[in-house]
């Protein structure tokens, strides 16, 4: 008889008294029982780590730990990497909710994969998330790597997400609130703490370059509630947007025009920022200095048109509140 792996269920908590209940909740709901469930709390200003407290109080199942100063989101998912016991981490944000049968569909598409595929190269899954935004709107954010045979990996997912190069089975988010994978893997790249914003997006870079295969399902199994936050401000999204360029420079400049992907950046946060007059009148320069490259963009982003949309009216909302 097979032994099951033990699965650390991660929670990252920084001020969510709202929300960190229902988000524990998932995570005890799973199917898939031979886990453990670490919160590791941000130094959360408000009765966030008291609750983390009183529920660990009551159920010793619980894992509970706060930082000694605010690390960001980054430090606090390394925290929990060190103090994960399983096989594999599945991490849970503070104000999403997972399905109850999350944790085994992950599972089983990893090693599924591994077996067929993978031939001991890292695997990284996520999955499909339905977006739950203030005004009461929704949509599904879909994932990569959801089609049958080889997923997506190596250097042509960190092109995609650096430069935006198409890629067969290769659309989709890649958020760490759906993902999971071997610990060993997590212990491999870690997160960068430099990164307030964008942790994921910087970890999956250097997975893929690494030579990472990404898998996913395309059925939503986690429901992320897009709360405000003053870390989740449009600024605070520019800059770590820049630096995750300014970092893997060397490789974009493998692959595109450097200082053309710089200014898509900009172009893109002023259409979320300032809206379609003021990204047409930044776009119209920048098409004639590099018409083809942003003939691509443009080509490539249609199905990006429905995220950007609810992204402008949120980070309104935001700003407005």
């Amino acid at each position: 008889m097979t032994t099951k792996p033990l699965i650390t269920l991660g929670l990252t908590a920084f001020n969510a008294q709202d929300t960190i209940e229902g988000a524990i909740k998932s995570a005890k709901a799973q199917t898939y029982k031979n886990t453990e469930i670490v919160i590791v709390d941000d130094c959360s200003t408000d009765s966030t780590w008291d609750m983390i407290q009183k529920l660990a109080k009551k159920d010793k199942t619980l894992r509970v730990f706060q930082n000694v100063k605010n690390m960001g989101v980054a430090g606090t998912r390394n925290r929990i990497i060190h103090e994960a016991k399983g096989d594999f981490l599945c991490f849970f944000d503070d104000d999403d909710e997972s399905l109850p049968d999350r944790v085994a569909l992950q599972l089983k598409r990893i090693t599924t994969y591994e077996n067929e595929f993978a031939s001991g190269t890292p695997v990284v899954c996520h999955s499909a998330r339905t977006q739950i935004y203030p005004d009461g709107t929704s949509r599904i954010e879909h994932t990569v790597g959801t089609l049958k045979g080889v997923a997506p990996h190596g250097k042509a997912v960190a092109r995609r997400i650096l430069v935006g190069t198409p890629l067969h089975d290769g659309y989709g988010s890649l958020a760490t609130c759906a993902q999971m994978a071997r610990l060993s893997t997590y212990k491999l790249f870690m997160f960068d703490p430099d990164f307030e914003r964008s942790e994921d997006t910087d970890f999956n870079v250097r997975a893929a370059l690494f030579g990472a295969h990404f898998v996913g399902i395309d059925t939503p199994l986690v429901t992320q509630k897009m709360s405000f936050g003053s870390e989740k401000t449009l600024c605070k999204e520019f800059e770590f947007s820049h630096r995750l360029i300014n970092k893997h420079a060397a490789k974009i400049k493998d692959w595109a025009d450097l200082d053309f992907v710089r200014k898509w950046a900009e172009v893109k946060f002023i259409y979320l920022s300032q809206g379609k007059g003021a990204f047409l009148k930044k776009l119209i320069p920048l098409f004639l200095r590099y018409p083809i490259h942003v003939l691509k963009r443009l080509f490539w982003a249609r199905q990006s048109a429905s995220f950007l949309a609810h992204q402008s009216r949120f980070h309104k909302a935001m700003e407005e509140k």
